[in-house]
């Protein structure tokens, strides 16, 4: 059995719909006894935006609990992080969610994401988000930081990697940065894909 924690979160919800048999597991649901045979993937993540100050508990609670719990999951497990944790990020956030993972070094695959986009449910406040609407129907788009880059990769990629992960063609448990390799500034995509047209 596949389990989806962080089920109803952006990469969580297009796992579900990629893994229709999977179980979703979200704040409210009772901890399932895991399975040898189980994969368990952990898209669980506290962020900072729209909260308020006092929010380290929660933080901690989800950043660096759930690895704390998963260390004794009799199953195999993905654990979904950031490039910005990998980078011990000074931020809190960045930093539990960096605890989190070294507590499943050895136990998990750690997948290092940089800006994922696509699929369904992505944030609107997302930069990806605001372009592809600018495209599919005319909406206004606003550059705030225009220079800004980012290493970008399509959710296609890292629904691939988990599933080489699940049928054992990526055996070894070592972290695996999933990037492109490239950084592309904010300006740079808005001006080619001001050049796309829908056909």
């Amino acid at each position: 059995m596949i389990y989806v924690i962080g089920s109803q979160g952006y990469i969580g919800s297009n796992l579900m719909r990629e893994f229709p048999q999977a179980i979703g597991i979200t704040r409210d649901t009772k901890w399932p006894e895991f399975n040898e045979d189980d994969v368990v993937i952990n898209c669980a993540s506290y962020f900072w935006r729209g909260k308020d100050i006092n929010y380290v508990s929660d933080v901690e609670s989800t950043n660096v609990a759930i690895p704390n719990r998963l260390r004794q999951a009799n199953a195999l497990v993905i654990q979904l992080s950031s490039t910005a944790a990998h980078a011990f990020n000074k931020d809190i956030v960045w930093i539990m969610k960096h605890h989190g993972d070294l507590l499943l070094r050895g136990k998990a695959h750690t997948i290092y994401l940089p800006t994922v986009y696509g699929g369904i449910n992505q944030h609107k406040h997302m930069f990806m988000t605001a372009l592809l609407d600018h495209i599919q129907i005319g909406a206004p788009i606003t550059l705030e930081c225009p220079k800004e880059t980012r290493d970008i990769v399509h959710i296609s990629v890292l629904i691939k990697t988990i599933k080489q992960i699940i049928q054992g063609q990526l055996s070894a448990i070592e972290p695996i940065t999933l990037t492109c390799g490239q950084y592309v500034s904010f300006e740079t995509i808005t001006n080619i894909a001001e050049g796309i047209t829908l056909g």
